[in-house]
C-alpha cells in the first residue's frame, strides 16, 4: 500500500507531531487576577506582585514554560476558564474553592479582613460609646451594689454600737458618705466609725472607689489615644443593623453571608475598591470590609484617601494559595516547590520585595 519512503515519512511525521503535542501541552496557561496589588497585576507593560514572582520561581525550579493571561473580573467569573482548561492555574489572593474539581495549593500568605470608614465617623465618640458606656456602666453597677451592701452592713454594725445617727437609712447613707469624704480629705476625725468593722468597711469602700476611678481614667485615656491613631478594632454591636460594603471580588457569597450573620449587618457586594471608597464617602454605606493586604496597599498608593481609616476584624484568617484543577499532574510538584521555597526562606525574601513590615511577616512559614 505504501512504499518504503512513504512509511519512513509517516513514522517521522508521527514522532514530530507527538513531540509538538507534548511540548504544547507542557506550556502552562496562567490566569492572573489583574489589579490585585500586592499579589498580582498584569498589564501591557509589566507583570508584578508577590504571587506572580513566587509562581515564576516555582516554574523556574520545575522548568515549566508558561503564558500569562490577564483576568479583570471576579474570582467566580475566572473559574470557568480553569474548569474548561483554558487556564491551568490562577494567580492572585485566592483563599476559597467553590468547586469540587478545583484545589488550592499550599498556603503562601496569611491575610485577614479589615473595616474601612471615614475619619469623621471613627473618632472619640464612637470609642466613648463602645468602651466607656459598656465598661464603665458595668463597673458602676457593680460598685453601686457593693456600696449598698457596705452601707447596710456599716449601718447595722454602728446601730448595734449605739450610734443614733445611723438609725435611719437616709441618715446612715448621708453620714457614711460624709465619713468617706472626711477620710479621703483628712479634714475631720469626729464622724469616723467607732467600731473596727466599720473602719474596715470604710477602707474597703475607699479602695473600691480608687479602683473605679482608675478604670474610668483608663477607659477615657485609651479612647482618646485610639481615636487619634485610628487602630481600635470593631465590635459586633457597632456593625449590627448597618449597611456595610464588602469587597466581593475575592470573597465568595458564602463568606459574605457568614460575615453578615456574624456581625448582623446588611451586606452590599462591591467589586472594585475605588467604588467602595466612593460609596463610603457618599455615606451610602457606613463601612467597607476588604482583604487587609489589598486594602492597605490600595490606600497607601492612593494619596486621595487620607480621610479613610481602617480597623481589623477579628474573624479568623484568609489563607492564600494558587488555584489548580485537582486532576492536574503538576499540582503535587507545585505544592512541593512552595514548601521548599518557604523552608529555605526564599518565599519570605520575595514577599519583602512587595510588602513592608509588618505585612511581610504574614508570608506563610
Amino acid at each position: 500500500m505504501f512504499n518504503l519512503k512513504q512509511k519512513i515519512f509517516l513514522i517521522f511525521f508521527g514522532l514530530f507531531s507527538c513531540q509538538v503535542t507534548i511540548a504544547s501541552s507542557s506550556i502552562l496557561n496562567v490566569g492572573v487576577m489583574h489589579d490585585a496589588i500586592p499579589f498580582s497585576h498584569l498589564d501591557d507593560k509589566s507583570d508584578i506582585g508577590f504571587g506572580i514572582a513566587l509562581f515564576k520561581e516555582a516554574a523556574l525550579i520545575n522548568k515549566w514554560q508558561y503564558n500569562l493571561h490577564r483576568i479583570d473580573g471576579t474570582l467566580e467569573s475566572a473559574l470557568p476558564s480553569l474548569l474548561n482548561k483554558k487556564n491551568d492555574i490562577l494567580v492572585g489572593p485566592l483563599s476559597h474553592v467553590v468547586s469540587q474539581s478545583l484545589a488550592l495549593t499550599n498556603t503562601f500568605f496569611i491575610d485577614s479582613l479589615t473595616v474601612a470608614m471615614t475619619k469623621d465617623s471613627y473618632g472619640f465618640w464612637r470609642l466613648f460609646k463602645t468602651r466607656f458606656s459598656h465598661q464603665v456602666i458595668t463597673i458602676s453597677l457593680q460598685t453601686l451594689i457593693a456600696f449598698c451592701v457596705l452601707v447596710h452592713l456599716f449601718m447595722l454594725i454602728e446601730w448595734k454600737r449605739g450610734h443614733n445617727e445611723y438609725k435611719t437609712y437616709g441618715k446612715a447613707l448621708y453620714n457614711t458618705c460624709f465619713s468617706f469624704y472626711m477620710t479621703m480629705t483628712s479634714i475631720s476625725m469626729t464622724i469616723l466609725p467607732k467600731s473596727l468593722f466599720g473602719k474596715f468597711v470604710m477602707v474597703a469602700w475607699i479602695i473600691i472607689s480608687l479602683l473605679f476611678m482608675h478604670g474610668v481614667i483608663g477607659v477615657l485615656t485609651s479612647s482618646i489615644t485610639l481615636s487619634d491613631i485610628h487602630t481600635a478594632p470593631f465590635t459586633k454591636k457597632e456593625l449590627k443593623g448597618k449597611k456595610i460594603g464588602v469587597y466581593g471580588r475575592f470573597l465568595p457569597p458564602q463568606i459574605i453571608n457568614l460575615l453578615s450573620k456574624t456581625y448582623g449587618f446588611e451586606p452590599l457586594s462591591v467589586e472594585r475598591l475605588p467604588e467602595g471608597m466612593a460609596l463610603l464617602r457618599e455615606k451610602r454605606i457606613e463601612g467597607f470590609i476588604a482583604n487587609t493586604s489589598l486594602l492597605d496597599a490600595f490606600l497607601t498608593q492612593e494619596d486621595l484617601y487620607s480621610d479613610i481609616v481602617t480597623s481589623q476584624l477579628h474573624l479568623g484568617t484568609l489563607s492564600y494559595g494558587f488555584m489548580m484543577r485537582k486532576d492536574d499532574p503538576r499540582l503535587e510538584a507545585f505544592n512541593k516547590v512552595i514548601l521548599e521555597l518557604q523552608d529555605n526562606k526564599l518565599a519570605q525574601g520575595i514577599c519583602r520585595n512587595y510588602m513592608s513590615y509588618p505585612e511581610a511577616h504574614r508570608c506563610a512559614l
